[in-house]
């Protein structure tokens, strides 16, 4: 059957057009897919305290593999790197990753969620132009206040890359906090395989920067 001939009645389209198009590899990815959705459907909404767990775990567990991963790639990195990078803050802000060049970084942070700035508001029963009791800001060089554990954050994995047409890009997807080690490497190995593809449009274009050759130019 051909794709331009009209299904058999009762025939679904991916019944008849499936297996024309499908490799292993596809249908792997395909079973993965919904292993994903399955177990991920109902995301998990992290309190700080709880965020601040799941970096750890992050650091713990997953720098360990970021390392082993990277050595496929890592002779196709420029001097100097992979650069591996841990800020040591372990509440929102913190964040462990790699540097494959100075345009190719992926990393996992934990990050605050923010709600969108409340418009002031004068208090209810206040007239225009009286007088009315306003809570002082906080400047800068100020004690901070004590942090909210109980506010949500979000734990993500982060992929940056510089695009010679459209500047820096990037990449940023939630990492549920119940991952597994299937759920990492679903996030570095599509970064991995994107670095080696730009490496060796530079080698073709005759500006690698691999160790193994010349010097990085002025780009990648």
């Amino acid at each position: 059957m051909t794709v331009s001939e009209p299904l058999n009645r009762g025939e679904r389209l991916e019944d008849a057009h499936g297996s024309l198009h499908r490799s292993p590899e596809l249908v792997r990815a395909s079973v993965r897919v919904a292993d994903i959705v399955a177990r991920y459907r109902t995301p998990q909404v992290l309190t700080r305290r709880d965020g601040e767990k799941a970096l750890a775990e992050v650091r713990a567990r997953v720098g360990p593999r970021l390392r082993d991963a990277v050595s496929i790639v890592d002779r196709y990195c420029p001097t100097g790197y992979p650069v591996f990078e841990d800020n040591g803050i372990p509440g929102p802000g913190g964040a462990v990753g790699v540097r494959l060049s100075a345009w190719h970084s992926l990393f996992f942070a934990l990050e605050a969620d923010r709600p969108p700035p409340a418009r002031h508001v004068p208090p209810v029963g206040v007239l225009p132009g009286e007088p009315y009791e306003v809570k002082p800001r906080r400047m800068p060089g100020g004690p901070l206040p004590p942090p909210d554990m109980n506010a949500p954050v979000t734990l993500v994995c982060l992929t940056l890359r510089y695009d010679p047409d459209r500047g820096w890009v990037e990449l940023r997807r939630r990492l549920d906090p119940r991952w597994d080690d299937d759920l990492i490497d679903d996030h570095v190995v599509p970064c991995l395989v994107g670095f080696a593809h730009d490496a060796m449009a530079r080698h073709v274009a005759g500006r690698d920067g691999t160790r193994e050759r010349t010097p990085l130019g002025a780009g990648p």
